[in-house]
């Protein structure tokens, strides 16, 4: 068979795996997370239409579809101060199913095959551009992770129910600062960036940071650090502060996507400011706001708004809001 027919089959399976059909107690929901090792896990929706789920808890889903469920798993990682993002697909048999995703062309789920190998795998799910195969996670039905450069050589022979998520690699070059500082957001990694450099490029301390209180999210983990303490890609750095920060994410045309600390009163303005403002190609007529909790996205023109034509709406704390690209900037 060639590898185009099977990798055509694959996405079949994929997207067979999807659809709009309401989710029912026994069924089994597969979870893949680049970001967190610890969300590659499958679980069975409960009669009582919930399932559990690593680090966020039980969650209702019966009766959404999985979307929606994708989305509301976004939002309440987020609540808990995790930027991960999650995957999700049905399986028939949570233990004999294979689930990959990640930096792949064809994520998606398949039944196991004796004998197949890591290697195998990735050449018929196709690796992008982006992909980084040095840090290939490989997690086991029991939820044990397996850290795998799958550049080196050698192969690895794969198990039933296990989850391989192949990470990105050129596309995460940045780093993420969050908590006591005047400037919450992302910014680009370089080689030899310590803790000083990204307190620096986010405008320092802020007046009720906790500077005994420094840690660093990296691959689920969190550790300690301190000023000198060399950042990798895709770090998270905390910085502790006196008082409990909220934060709200801005995407999309702005000159600096991420997450924005939330104060009382915040409007849709003043999050896409904070931002860095918007693009010179950002559509400013089709702003989109996505409310915590919900799965409705509500659309605003801010051009209208700074005109004092319509009302700037106030915000709330894990809000999402999203500027597109097009036509319509000012």
């Amino acid at each position: 068979m060639s590898r185009l027919l099977t990798a055509a089959i694959f996405l079949i399976l994929c997207l067979g795996a999807f659809g709009d059909s309401a989710l029912k107690p026994g069924q089994h929901i597969r979870l893949v997370c680049v970001q967190d090792p610890r969300l590659n896990v499958t679980r069975t929706i409960g009669d009582d239409g919930f399932m559990d789920v690593p680090v966020v808890g039980r969650v209702g889903v019966a009766g959404q579809n999985l979307d929606v469920v994708r989305q509301a798993l976004d939002e309440r990682l987020f609540a808990f101060g995790s930027l991960a993002t999650v995957q999700l697909w049905m399986t028939a048999d949570p233990h004999a199913a294979l689930a990959f995703g990640g930096a792949v062309r064809y994520p998606g789920v398949a039944p196991f095959r004796a004998g197949l190998t890591l290697a195998a795998l990735l050449a018929e799910i196709g690796p992008t551009d982006t992909a980084d195969l040095h840090r290939v996670h490989i997690t086991d039905a029991l939820g044990k992770d397996l850290l795998v450069d799958a550049a080196a050589p050698g192969d690895i022979l794969l198990r039933p129910g296990d989850t391989i998520t192949v990470p990105v690699g050129v596309g995460s070059d940045q780093v993420t600062v969050l908590g006591g500082v005047n400037k919450a957001g992302t910014m680009p990694f370089h080689d030899g960036l310590t803790v000083a450099d990204a307190l620096a490029a986010s405008g320092g301390l802020s007046a009720h940071a906790d500077a005994t209180k420094i840690s660093i999210q990296r691959n689920g983990d969190s550790m300690p650090a301190t000023s000198e303490t060399v950042l990798l890609r895709g770090d998270v750095l905390r910085i502790g502060v006196s008082v409990d920060l909220e934060y709200v994410s801005v995407k999309g045309a702005v000159v600096n996507p991420g997450v924005v600390e939330w104060r009382k009163g915040m409007r849709l303005s003043d999050a896409i400011t904070a931002a860095g403002g918007p693009k010179d190609r950002a559509n400013l007529t089709r702003v989109e706001l996505l409310p915590f909790g919900s799965t409705k996205r509500v659309r605003y023109d801010l051009l209208a708004i700074r005109s004092g034509a319509k009302p700037d709406p106030e915000i709330q704390p894990n809000d999402t809001i999203v500027v597109p690209v097009g036509r319509g900037h000012g």
